[in-house]
């Protein structure tokens, strides 16, 4: 279980190193947008669209795995606080192994409409021409699917700790090993 969470962590940086790629180009674009917009009147053309389906995909989809990794995702405790880990655990357990159905639908249904665009060629019209954004779909399965990975890692390790009362992943370790 620790060699695929390894794995999984590996993954995880390396396409969040890719998510903060898509952001800073899309910081550099859209600022120079509006400085040749302001300077010149010269817009860069197809800004609007770059952004919207290529930069703001990334930035949603791709750091899904990274929040789920780390279990950052909302919680809300008032009624769970003072739960033992054991009964918590269980909770958790059950939430983990519905987020981890909805992910994996989520993947299946993002990866057929990627497929059936990717087959179609989809294009979007911009005011210079059309802009081929059939590869901004992939975006969804791929992010997707590394939070449905680790909803079910999370599930294993909260069912561990239901029954025996202990976790196999450290979550301090794995933020260690995360940043270094």
């Amino acid at each position: 279980m620790r060699t695929l969470d390894h794995c999984l962590l590996m993954l995880v940086r390396y396409i969040a190193i890719i998510a903060g790629l898509f952001m800073m180009a899309m910081m550099l674009q859209v600022t120079l947008d509006v400085l040749l917009r302001w300077l010149f009147r010269l817009p860069i053309p197809g800004t609007l669209e770059f952004v919207a389906n290529y930069y703001m995909v990334a930035l949603i989809f791709l750091p899904l795995g990274l929040v789920t990794c780390t279990r950052d995702h909302i919680v809300v405790e008032l009624f769970t606080r003072t739960l033992s880990p054991q009964p918590l655990a269980a909770l958790t357990l059950f939430g983990n192994l519905l987020a981890f159905l909805y992910s994996l639908a989520l993947m299946w249904l993002g990866a057929l409409e990627a497929y059936d665009m990717t087959l179609a060629g989809e294009t979007w019209s911009a005011g210079v021409g059309e802009i081929v954004i059939w590869p901004s779909r992939w975006l969804v399965p791929i992010g997707c699917s590394v939070m449905a990975a680790y909803f079910l890692l999370h599930s294993i390790d909260d069912l561990v700790c239901a029954l025996t009362g202990r976790r196999p992943l450290d979550a301090e370790e794995r933020a260690n090993a995360l940043y270094e």
